[in-house]
């Protein structure tokens, strides 16, 4: 009986890194981004391990479906570390600090991604003429209120009208802060949150500008 003969294997190379999901921020800006919020860790942790795996040039075949896994689950932890900046800018009065770091964070990414201000000069304009609305009575300031919650969709609207993805990173920035504003019942609060998310937008966009954004 004839030996049996052992198959060689060709070395297959290196699979493609797997695409990041659409509007996924990148590894530099997700990394700087959540060790702000040391209280955060758990998400730094689930970032670091995805980033090592899916970036790793020698992942084996068998690796990909786990690489493709882990770049879900740093999709997830990207929104939720966006969700909690929000969270810490709007609604803490002594939050100005981190207001500023990462509004220059983000101004720095979206210049270099892209974002020029005539694409996003409808919803400044938008969020200027609301800021003006607030403060003059209470029945005006309802229908500002109203204005700032129908601006929700007018940002997803620009987010998918504008090429590139710079748009969709500010919105996807601004969706949870803005939540924030709406969502607060007490009027104090909700006016000091309000104030906060107009210096947070101010603040990106010069920023942007200081980078040397168009």
């Amino acid at each position: 009986m004839d030996e049996p003969r052992q198959l060689a294997y060709e070395p297959l190379g290196n699979p493609p890194a797997p695409a990041p999901a659409q509007g996924a921020l990148s590894w530099g800006r997700l990394t700087k981004g959540t060790s702000l919020l040391l209280a955060n860790e758990a998400i730094c942790n689930v970032c670091s391990l995805a980033k090592n795996v899916v970036l790793a040039r020698f992942l084996s075949k068998a690796d990909f479906g786990i690489a493709a896994v882990l770049t879900t689950v740093v999709a997830f932890a990207d929104v939720a570390s966006k969700m909690c900046f929000g969270q810490k800018i709007i609604t803490d009065p002594n939050g100005a600090s981190v207001l500023v770091k990462y509004a220059d964070q983000l101004g720095e990414e979206l210049k270099n991604t892209g974002l020029t201000t005539s694409q996003i000069r409808a919803l400044f304009s938008e969020v200027r003429q609301i800021q003006a609305q607030w403060t003059m009575g209470d029945e005006s300031r309802k229908k500002a209120v109203r204005r700032l919650i129908l601006l929700k969709p007018k940002m997803s609207y620009r987010a998918r009208r504008e090429r590139g993805r710079a748009v969709r990173d500010l919105v996807d920035v601004l969706d949870p802060a803005l939540d924030e504003v709406v969502q607060e019942k007490d009027a104090q609060k909700q006016d000091g949150h309000f104030q906060r998310f107009v210096e947070f937008f101010e603040a990106i966009l010069a920023y942007h500008k200081a980078h040397g954004g168009n």
